[in-house]
């Protein structure tokens, strides 16, 4: 199957992560939804009728960890990117097909991370509460700090077609350029 167009759409509630997919190969149109269970497993579920897919990927349990899924996005390669972090705040971010077969660590920080956003120009950017990351999205190399420590909690992320990075900053709105100046 030829990817023509991949359109993603995130909201969280809490650790809560949805995910739309058009035009993937055996999850194929499937809302992806993270936090299913209490071992943060995320399913696949029909966008039209809401049935149930079955389980894309599974988390594991341990009481005062916060569970798989609290992030997602999709990678400029079609892979399936998702946050993990443990009781000591560190994050994994572990790469899956678009079947949801595990293909390996993305990358890993010593922060939690409860935001990933996908660039037009593959970039991958991850969201800690304090500060936006950027990533190379085909090897998971950290390329730096994109938005230092802001003056407010950020709760959230996404990018905008034109690679605009837009970040909700304690119930604001705050549009960064790629490069991380504030443009409005």
């Amino acid at each position: 199957m030829t990817i023509s167009k991949r359109a993603s759409v995130v909201l969280k509630v809490s650790t809560v992560a949805v995910m739309l997919l058009v035009g993937q190969m055996a999850m194929a149109d499937s809302l992806l939804v993270g936090g299913i269970d209490g071992a943060g497993s995320i399913g696949a579920f029909n966008p039209t009728t809401g049935a149930s897919e079955g389980v894309f990927a599974t988390g594991t349990y341990i009481p005062s960890y916060v569970s798989m899924g609290q992030a997602v996005t999709v990678a400029s390669n079609g892979n399936i990117l998702v946050a993990a972090t443990n009781a000591s705040n560190d994050t994994t971010i572990t790469s899956y097909s678009p079947n949801g077969t595990q293909l390996g660590v993305f990358a890993t920080l010593a922060t939690y991370v409860s935001g990933l956003a996908t660039a037009p120009n593959g970039t991958v950017y991850t969201e800690n509460q304090n500060s936006v990351e950027a990533f190379n999205g085909n090897t998971g190399a950290l390329l730096g700090t994109i938005i230092g420590s802001t003056s407010y909690y950020i709760s959230g992320i996404t990018v905008a077609p034109n690679g605009n990075i837009l970040v909700d900053e304690y119930y604001s709105l705050v549009t960064y350029s790629s490069s991380g100046t504030v443009l409005g």
